[in-house]
């Protein structure tokens, strides 16, 4: 499957689904994000527990995640786009 670049949509790079790396912000000034794993933030915003441990990889599971962390903030994402 291939998609156009401003179709997609992706978990790792919606800012708001980011962490703040404070030792990174402190020492480098300003503020640093790094990109957080699906599997945590399905246990943080949708309260599910994916890709555990010693249980088999479901990419079927994780487009699910994903495409439900994506409803959750749609509205936002959409607006922060950058066309």
């Amino acid at each position: 499957l291939s998609h156009p670049k401003h179709d997609i949509r992706d978990t790792a790079t919606y800012v708001p689904y980011m962490k703040v790396d404070v030792a990174s912000a402190v020492k480098f000034g300003g503020s640093a994000t790094r990109r957080r794993k699906l599997r945590d933030l399905a246990l943080e915003k949708l309260d599910r527990n994916i890709q555990g441990i010693g249980q088999a990889h479901s990419p079927v599971e994780d487009a699910r995640a994903a495409l439900q962390l994506y409803k959750i903030a749609s509205k936002e994402w959409e607006t922060l786009v950058n066309w």
